[in-house]
């Protein structure tokens, strides 16, 4: 598989079960999917330590600039409400995970010599899809 580019990379969000819309200013979004290991070890395993799967759980934290045309009070409205994301590697694109989550955390920060910014952190609710075609 040849390298994306993630320049035309892309987030999408909706509430209420509507169709997920692109959300402007995105500057950097990130998944991380963890799995639980559950202790299996027993008396007789001779000293080295056996585990097995467990649960897994997904989060994400999305960063971009605050400004009219941003929709980023998309965020700050669910704010410890269900919503459903998209986060594409390469906008238009056939690559890209999705599924439902809480937003947990808003961050909004400005500075004097700097455009206004936020991060947001979600925390997955249930499978996280990934989509290849």
């Amino acid at each position: 598989m040849a390298a994306v580019s993630g320049v035309n990379g892309a987030f999408y969000i909706a509430d209420d079960g509507g169709t997920p819309a692109e959300f402007a200013k995105v500057r950097t979004w990130s998944v991380d999917v963890n799995a639980e290991e559950v202790d299996t070890t027993g008396f007789g395993d001779t000293g080295w330590r056996t585990t097995v799967g467990g649960l897994k759980s997904w989060s994400a934290t999305v960063e971009g600039q605050c400004d009219d045309s941003t929709g980023w009070n998309e965020l700050w409205e669910n704010i410890g409400e269900e919503v459903e994301v998209e986060f594409y590697i390469s906008e238009g694109g056939t690559i890209y995970f999705s599924g439902s989550s809480t937003v947990v955390t808003i961050s909004p920060t400005t500075s004097v010599d700097s455009s206004g910014t936020f991060s947001a952190t979600l925390s997955g609710i249930g499978a996280l899809t990934y989509t290849t075609s």
